[in-house]
């Protein structure tokens, strides 16, 4: 999007006009691997109202891609990101303050305004970079301190739903009508993305040797990976599910160190909501371990899945509630085997982004139809990558050994 386009949505969805002094310094946009299907710009607002008093923000401003709002799928989409930031987080922050929890979940950026009209949707977020924030190498696994801090954030996420559902809060009952939350139905028009990475997959299994990896890959697909996330999404309705944030690959992760020691945690935020809905934890959990931890640290998913259930009943207790009554440590080890095949898949279709050049990136512009859309991003040149061969391996052994053995 052109920058006065841009300029002149800002003015429009902040009501420029209702202000004595109001200035917009663009500065700039993330890398082209730090997103896909939105774009977005930082920017410095300065206004003044009818006081004079100067207020000053530094906002990351997402726009929905013009591209792809043409796709109903999309548009959806977006429309997800929307009411989560307009609804969900309200009603979460309101049922924190009312119990008045020591340290809330708050791993989520500030929304100043939301804006949608026919031609696009947007979102005013405080800008984390200015805040101290910033990625994770996407090249590099997550050691198990934020492994930890991951399971920590998720499952003061996931209390909150639980805490909700259990003192039946109508405002929590009401957003579960939505269907955009709920979806009876998925089709995100991706299944030739899937299946040329599930050929993808398997040719790069065999290329390392792992043809014994690469035959129980095959034989695990032949449903067919569409079919498969489709019957746990849609066709699982598990009893003790939560909001999820679903999306849970390292650029959708901001970290905050402590004098820029990277091993010295503070902090961290969860970005990117827009394909949140409602189902097991497991959803995010299993998307977490398999994206973004390496062979050691994924070895240890036993022991990370006990802290975050210790975690998550903890909090959930904080909320209010009978820890008794939150879903005891067998039942999620239930939903594992069941539902880890989501975070599963996606890790495995999704892995090479980690290691793709900047250069090499997939665009998403001027794009004609959805089968256009999975043509890009099936297309990713890594070379002879041998860290995305390793990760690979790693998550697909680990799988087989312990899941599907």
């Amino acid at each position: 999007m052109e920058n006065h386009k841009i300029v002149s949505y800002i003015r429009k969805a902040l009501r420029a006009d209702c202000y004595e002094d109001f200035s917009i310094e663009l500065q700039g946009k993330p890398k082209k691997t730090e997103g896909y299907a939105s774009d977005m710009v930082f920017a410095k607002i300065r206004l003044a109202d009818s006081d004079k008093k100067i207020q000053e923000y530094h906002l990351a401003i997402k726009f929905s891609k013009a591209s792809m709002r043409k796709f109903e799928v999309f548009r959806n989409v977006y429309k997800n990101e929307l009411l989560f930031y307009k609804e969900i987080m309200e009603v979460f922050n309101d049922h924190q303050n009312k119990q008045n929890v020591s340290k809330p979940f708050k791993a989520v950026a500030k929304c100043h305004a939301t804006f949608s009209d026919e031609d696009v949707d947007i979102i005013f977020l405080d800008n984390l970079y200015q805040q101290g924030y910033i990625l994770h190498d996407r090249h590099i696994s997550m050691n198990m301190n934020h492994l930890k801090l991951l399971m920590k954030t998720y499952a003061k996420f996931h209390a909150i739903s639980l805490s909700l559902k259990e003192q039946q809060n109508e405002s929590f009952l009401k957003i579960l009508e939505n269907d955009l939350i709920t979806k009876k139905t998925v089709d995100f028009g991706m299944s030739d993305f899937f299946n040329a990475c599930v050929v993808k997959v398997s040719k790069h299994l065999r290329e390392g040797n792992r043809l014994d990896l690469s035959t129980k890959f095959d034989k695990l697909m032949e449903k067919g990976i569409s079919e498969i996330i489709s019957d746990i999404i849609v066709k699982e309705n598990p009893e003790l599910s939560v909001m999820v944030h679903c999306d849970c690959h390292n650029n959708n992760f901001m970290f905050k160190y402590k004098d820029n020691n990277r091993e010295n945690l503070l902090d961290m935020a969860i970005v990117d909501w827009q394909i949140v809905r409602y189902h097991s934890p497991v959803i995010d959990l299993a998307y977490i371990l398999y994206s973004i931890a390496s062979k050691p640290e994924i070895n240890e998913s036993t022991a990370l899945l006990k802290y975050y259930h210790e975690e998550l009943t903890t909090f959930f207790t904080e909320l209010g509630n009978d820890a008794n009554s939150v879903f005891p440590y067998s039942v999620l080890m239930d939903h594992w085997r069941k539902y880890a095949l989501y975070g599963f898949a996606h890790a495995c279709c999704f892995m090479d982004f980690n290691f793709v050049k900047p250069d090499d990136a997939p665009s998403l512009d001027n794009l004609d139809d959805m089968s256009s859309v999975s043509e890009n991003l099936s297309v990713i040149n890594l070379g002879n990558n041998q860290m995305y061969m390793d990760r690979l391996i790693a998550i697909v052994e680990h799988y087989f050994n312990n899941i599907n053995a």
